[in-house]
């Protein structure tokens, strides 16, 4: 919406443009709680998906580069959260807690694991 309204010369025009029936049909159908869950509920059950799966060594091809599959789709979803074909500045809050709980959600995940291979006595030199 910021940029529609951006391509308006003067403040008078954006005032008539806000003013019309138009603008407050929208705004009154748009609902960016509505918009954020539904973004919410695609980001955090990729990464849940693979999170399910066991630890894979994946080289990632990108740049950064990444050792294991987990690591490159938070990574891929992180980035999915602030793309500016999804991102939207009035949910920045929303998108910010997400960001932090994909995060932690990995983090549970990696100490988990950690404490696993720990318990399974296998020794690797890394």
């Amino acid at each position: 919406m910021d940029k529609l309204e951006g391509l308006f010369v003067s403040r008078i025009e954006l005032t008539n443009f806000r003013n019309s029936i138009v603008y407050n049909d929208f705004q009154k159908r748009w609902n960016g709680s509505i918009y954020f869950g539904l973004r919410f509920q695609s980001i955090a059950r990729t990464l849940e998906k693979a999170l399910n799966e066991k630890l894979e060594m994946k080289s990632s091809s990108g740049t950064p580069k990444f050792s294991f599959y987990q690591t490159i789709i938070l990574w891929n979803q992180l980035e999915k959260c602030w793309s500016p074909k999804i991102f939207i500045n009035s949910l920045t809050d929303s998108f910010f807690r997400l960001s932090l709980q994909l995060v932690s959600r990995y983090a549970t995940y990696i100490t988990k694991g950690i404490e696993e291979f720990k318990k399974s006595n296998v020794s690797i030199l890394l």
